[in-house]
């Protein structure tokens, strides 16, 4: 009877998880690094224009950075604890993700000057934050998560 109340997650499930929290503990790593980084760090190996873009972030640029870092992890862990506020977590994470996005390719000239790449890799993230919330919502509605 207990089983049909509180379904347990499949093998699957636990090796979604613990990858959203790999990927997740990367996007943090990355952005800790850029943040903590000196200029010349920073600049070395990259053009004036794209050192430029890097160390000109503004602070609500880079807050939206660290929501969606944060969240993501956040959300990661307690989809892994089998928690229903991962849901709600991967949902800021997104939003924080889509904020970031609109002032990457709509108010700076990032792509031109990073080129194809920068496209590639944030349609990559993009796509990874919305198949994590779509699957800890999907968990969600299977009873998986409490």
């Amino acid at each position: 009877m207990q089983d049909t109340l509180d379904p347990k997650p499949t093998f699957g499930f636990w090796v979604i998880a613990a990858v959203a929290l790999l990927w997740n503990l990367l996007g943090l790593m990355v952005f800790v690094m850029q943040e903590s980084a000196s200029p010349e760090a920073i600049a070395a190996g990259l053009t004036p224009e794209q050192a430029d873009l890097i160390l000109n972030i503004p602070l609500w640029a880079s807050a939206m950075t660290a929501i969606a870092t944060i969240a993501g992890v956040l959300a990661s862990v307690l989809l892994l604890l089998r928690r229903r506020l991962s849901v709600t977590l991967f949902g800021v994470s997104l939003a924080a993700l889509v904020v970031q996005d609109i002032y990457i390719f709509g108010m700076t000239p990032t792509a031109e000057v990073f080129g194809g790449q920068v496209i590639v890799i944030q349609s990559v993230v993009f796509v990874a934050a919305l198949l994590l919330l779509w699957y800890a919502r999907h968990s969600a509605t299977k009873g998986i998560l409490q």
